[in-house]
């Protein structure tokens, strides 16, 4: 497992959401059941479980699209009082860059703008329902076929809180780098412009100590739909997890989500 502040925690869940795993109650009602799930398919193939204490990238047959990219988003805060937020999640969102697909989501926002709403960027959380429905038809309708991979800490499962947040937030991405490593190649990185110096470290922290030197951009998301894009993917998941909303999944195209949740402690069999 990667890294000392995850090694008080155990994998709880890892598998894949998508069109094979389409059930809104897959992660939370199935998670007791699999909880013993030692195993991770990606791709067809047979790897080691993510709880390995050796740790590891998987296998080292990669591949590198041409101009195939990886997003870096988060959801939730490091909140562990019961006021936070039930989990911590770090996602990383392949995609390939597609000139038309760009060009069409632009001309929505000055659709939008003319229509009377005053968008700048898209970014899910802040967007009205309207705004995101829009936005989710046109990027379903450019068939972008985004892979997420997303490490998803149940704080339900934790006795306290971590004693290093700083490097608990670098070890959740250092998962996330490696779940989509197999995918992703040899790949540019680029992560939201994050206002606090010691985030962009951590993050190129573990892009150094998982994939070695990459190109790593920090750039704010309004400059960047691709970015954008990211943050639907990640909102998506997330309302999935926390809220077993399908929707914005089914909107999207149910996206291929390689997932892995982490905890403490096991939870209580479902009866």
């Amino acid at each position: 497992m990667a890294g000392a502040q995850l090694r008080r925690f155990r994998l709880l869940l890892c598998g894949r959401v998508g069109t094979a795993c389409r059930p809104s109650c897959l992660i939370i009602r199935r998670r007791a059941r699999q909880s013993h799930a030692h195993t991770f398919h990606l791709d067809n193939q047979r790897v080691n479980s993510l709880s390995d204490e050796e740790g590891c990238l998987f296998t080292s047959q990669t591949w590198s699209a041409l101009m195939k990219y990886l997003f870096l988003d988060e959801a939730g805060n490091f909140d562990f009082s019961p006021n936070g937020t039930p989990f911590l999640m770090v996602c990383a969102t392949l995609l390939e860059i597609d000139e038309k697909r760009s060009g069409r989501l632009s001309a929505l926002r000055f659709e939008l703008n003319t229509a009377g709403h005053d968008i700048e960027s898209f970014h899910a959380s802040a967007n009205t329902p309207y705004v995101r429905q829009a936005f989710l038809r046109r990027l379903q309708d450019s068939q972008a076929e985004p892979q997420v991979f997303a490490v998803i800490l149940d704080k339900s499962t934790c006795t306290s809180t971590p004693s290093d947040l700083s490097q608990l937030y670098v070890d959740l991405f250092k998962i996330a780098l490696a779940l989509a490593y197999p995918a992703s190649g040899e790949c540019s990185i680029y992560a939201d412009k994050v206002p606090l110096q010691r985030s962009r470290k951590a993050i190129m922290k573990a892009v150094r100590q998982t994939v070695g030197q990459r190109n790593v951009h920090f750039h704010t998301s309004a400059s960047c739909l691709e970015l954008q894009i990211a943050d639907y993917c990640t909102w998506a998941v997330w309302r999935q997890i926390v809220q077993l909303d399908p929707r914005p999944m089914e909107a999207l195209g149910n996206p291929s989500v390689h997932l892995a949740i982490f905890g403490e402690r096991r939870p209580p069999r479902l009866s």
